[in-house]
């Protein structure tokens, strides 16, 4: 844990949590940017080259299988970490619940916008003039999502938000699709979306179980009796593969562990 000053801030880091995601996000990023014609350890253990058809009766995993559950863990190490410094500086329980789920909604909106303006998916054979499209939507989420200078009036930090969510909901109800259709809620990034039930509902998870074990072991023998069930009735796999707490609640009960011993 480090000490990191910025101006009038002083905030604790995980100096090595930060490592973890940053080198994870530069393999995500190079995973899917990954040219063909090399060995088959560099890709998805079930999509072999050449064809890199999903196979999966394929035994194994590679380096690329990894990644994304490396991320999901830096992202579920940090729940603990950051939640506990806003209770200490004095956000009460419901300020915090408040915040958790105003990320979630902003991260929500940012996986449905995103795939409302992706070339590739708006045309078949996207040309310049889509491409430019998607660069308009790219260039709305600064005004819209960006972290304003604190110095702004709030008329101004208003302004600009409005530029970017008003550009970004007419661009959205404007694009028209390959099929014909517009805009639809169930048009989203799958990766995010799985990101957002970790931050959101692995946050709340700790948060009401921050001091008591025993109901947090409790909902982690829930979650693990319905992974566990998975080929029983039909309901049993049904809801434990659409349940958005399966995956969080793991990822954020052990850093809570190491972070009180470390006080």
């Amino acid at each position: 844990m480090a000490v990191v000053s910025g101006g009038q801030h002083v905030q604790r880091r995980s100096l090595a949590l930060d490592a973890l995601r940053g080198l994870s996000i530069l393999l995500m990023v190079f995973a899917n940017t990954m040219p063909n014609g090399l060995p088959s350890w560099m890709y998805h253990g079930q999509l072999p080259p050449p064809a890199r058809v999903f196979v999966p009766t394929l035994p194994g995993i590679t380096w690329v299988d990894l990644v994304f559950p490396f991320f999901l863990f830096a992202m579920g190490a940090a729940i603990p970490l950051a939640l506990s410094r806003r209770i200490e500086t004095g956000y009460s329980s419901w300020e915090v619940v408040k915040s958790v789920l105003f990320r979630g909604f902003l991260l929500v909106a940012f996986a449905m916008f995103i795939m409302q303006i992706h070339p590739g998916i708006i045309s078949n054979n996207p040309d310049w003039k889509i491409g430019l499209v998607g660069l308009l939507g790219f260039a709305l989420l600064f005004p819209a999502l960006a972290r304003l200078p604190e110095g702004w009036t709030k008329r101004r930090r208003y302004l600009v938000r409005a530029i970017g969510w008003g550009g970004a909901i007419i661009l959205m109800a404007l694009v028209r699709f390959p099929n014909g259709s517009g805009f639809s809620l169930y048009r989203s990034d799958d990766i995010i979306m799985i990101l957002t039930n970790v931050a959101v509902f692995g946050s709340l998870v700790w948060l009401m179980t921050r001091d008591n074990w025993l109901l947090r072991l409790s909902i982690m023998g829930i979650l693990l009796s319905f992974r566990l069930s998975s080929g029983g009735p039909v309901w049993l796999p049904d809801m434990a593969y659409n349940s958005p707490i399966l995956v969080p609640v793991s990822f954020s009960a052990a850093p809570s562990a190491m972070m009180r011993r470390s006080r």
